[in-house]
């Protein structure tokens, strides 16, 4: 007897790679019902749009099915659930509204603002998403970036520039697109701010956008964020899956440029420069530095880009890079210095005149140690009969004036407590990092009202501060080139910067804005080993005064570059 089994059959299958993975979370659920949507009105109960009905939106069941459709891997998430952990792990996270009116919880915002700080990619839609929350400036100007909302039933979906990717690639829309208008959750008119693009309109206001899309750098092919200021599901079929499709397309295309920054951070003579963080923006892109302490930021476009660099126990230092096209900037160069804490304190036991706005009481801590002041906490102990009649000031010995208290309080209250451990200051003790800490810190308390009384029974200063390296030989010379901070500060018009030149030699200062324009160049010289100091006088290089505000000087000698924060007050 022969057996004869059955034929062994062999299936090969080929994967194909998908186009990208998306997750996309529902705020609007998918409901099928009748939904009522109430009156709307804005902020003075004036009435916008009147009450309606209409179906629910499905866009984010509609958007998905287009995806997957063009071969996207998409993950679905209701709104309600969401991991927000697992959102860097995609391309893409949509943000799914439809006509949702009451769109975007609080924490969703949240989660939002935090996704695009940290460079994520994002596609929002809705139809009143921006009416809703064009009032929460944050939310607004970093994840819709929009600067005014319009109205709403403004017509169909238009195109006012066919160049931009998000009009043209793949595949080209050339628009009107019919919108169904059901009700004011179908469609809102905005005004991008001036760092995005409208490139889609509506035939109703050919002035407001309907599409806003921002990206963090110059080049086209792909971007952040795009924003539909609609119910996807409103549109028309056909061409509105051609929208997505090109939106989607240039919010996953990855960019990568042809410049490059390259130098190294030398971590206070210790012969260990590593794990220095380093990071670049826009784009918010980290390297870390290995033993020797070079670093690349590579892939780069053109543009201007403001270089941090912090670790743990050291100093910190910035810089501000203007890159070419092609260029491969080389030679940036970083020292930092062992961060250092110190205590200061006196029980001075003084009272604080009664009503005396003019004057006050001054108690005086001399602090020897020297460097530029890292981070300040102080500590009060002062009793008084009613505390809401007292301000107490800190005032640097480079004149920076910080309010620590500011009339609050009652007659059962003193003040016995750590800023800002343990009491938030009234103004932020950050205004006087990068001031030298060597000289006089005074405390000024005075009085507003009458009849009451107070004593300042001790208090303290803890610093932190950049360790200023200097030769074993003792001499007064810098090893590194060292700044010493700007007298007044604040100031107006003018004020003094010192700083310490470790050899002779070529020595520039510049002033830049808080956007890292160049402002002014102060110094172009050869000037000698030792302290030096220059006076600039709030004036641009055209001789124009300058707003009030921050900036930032930047002092280069040979391949070492140092920087100070400075602030203006008119």
């Amino acid at each position: 007897m022969v057996n004869i089994n059955e034929p062994a059959v062999v299936k090969d299958f080929v994967l194909e790679a998908t186009v990208g993975n998306i997750l996309i979370v529902d705020d609007n659920l998918g409901r099928d019902e009748l939904v009522a949507h109430g009156n709307k009105v804005d902020k003075n109960g004036q009435l916008v749009s009147e009450s309606y009905e209409a179906p629910g939106s499905r866009a984010a069941t509609d958007i998905m099915a287009a995806l997957v459709d063009l071969g996207y891997s998409v993950t679905y998430a209701p709104s309600t659930s969401y991991d927000f952990a697992t959102w860097g792990d995609y391309n893409l996270v949509i943000m799914a509204s439809g006509d949702n009116t009451s769109s975007l919880s609080t924490g969703i915002k949240a989660d939002l603002r935090t996704f695009v700080a940290d460079g994520g990619h994002l596609l929002l839609e809705g139809g009143e998403v921006a009416y809703s929350h064009r009032s929460d400036t944050p939310f607004a100007q970093d994840v819709m970036h929009i600067s005014a909302w319009g109205s709403d039933s403004v017509g169909d979906f238009t195109v006012s520039d066919p160049s931009h990717n998000v009009m043209s690639l793949p595949t080209e829309v050339t628009g009107p697109i019919n919108l169904t208008y059901s009700g004011y959750g179908d469609s809102d008119s905005v005004t991008p701010t001036t760092d995005a693009q409208g490139p889609g309109s509506w035939t109703g206001a050919s002035s407001r956008a309907s599409v806003v899309c921002f990206d963090p750098n110059a080049a086209p092919m792909g971007g952040q964020i795009v924003f539909f200021c609609f119910n996807y599901s409103a549109l028309a079929t056909g061409e509105r899956e051609n929208l997505l499709h090109n939106a989607v397309h240039w919010l996953v295309t990855e960019e990568i440029g042809n410049s490059s920054i390259a130098g190294s951070v030398n971590v206070g003579g210790s012969g260990d420069n590593s794990g220095v963080i380093l990071t670049a923006t826009p784009g918010d892109i980290t390297v870390v530095t290995g033993p020797d302490g070079s670093f690349l930021f590579d892939g780069l476009f053109a543009g201007n880009y403001h270089i941090t660099v912090v670790k743990s126990g050291w100093s910190s230092d910035v810089a501000d890079v203007v890159l070419g096209e092609g260029e491969n900037y080389s030679g940036l160069d970083f020292s930092l210095n062992a961060i250092l804490t110190v205590e200061y304190c006196d029980s001075p036991g003084v009272d604080v005149p009664d009503n005396d706005p003019e004057g006050g009481v001054y108690c005086d801590i001399d602090v020897a140690a020297t460097g530029p002041v890292s981070n300040v906490e102080v500590y009060l102990d002062i009793t008084h009969t009613y505390l809401a009649d007292l301000v107490v000031e800190l005032i640097s010995p480079a004149g920076t004036v910080v309010r620590l208290h500011s009339n609050q309080g009652g007659s059962a209250d003193d003040l016995l407590t750590w800023y800002p451990a343990e009491t938030t200051p009234f103004q932020s003790l950050d205004a006087f990092i990068g001031d030298p800490m060597n000289g006089t810190w005074t405390l000024r308390a005075t009085d507003y009202g009458s009849m009451d009384y107070g004593t300042i029974n001790s208090w303290c200063l803890k610093m932190t501060y950049a360790a200023l390296a200097t030769p074993a030989d003792g001499s007064d010379l810098p090893r590194t080139l060292v700044t010493k901070g700007n007298f007044p500060n604040p100031f107006n018009p003018m004020t003094t910067i010192k700083f310490a030149v470790p050899k002779d030699g070529k020595v520039d200062l510049a002033v830049y804005d808080v956007a890292g324009r160049k402002i002014a160049t102060v110094l172009s010289e050869v000037l000698t080993a030792g302290n030096q100091e220059v006076t600039w006088t709030g004036r641009n290089d055209r001789g124009q005064a300058v707003a009030s505000g921050t900036y930032f000087y930047r002092v280069s000698a040979g391949d070492e570059t140092v920087t100070g924060k400075m602030l203006l007050m008119k």
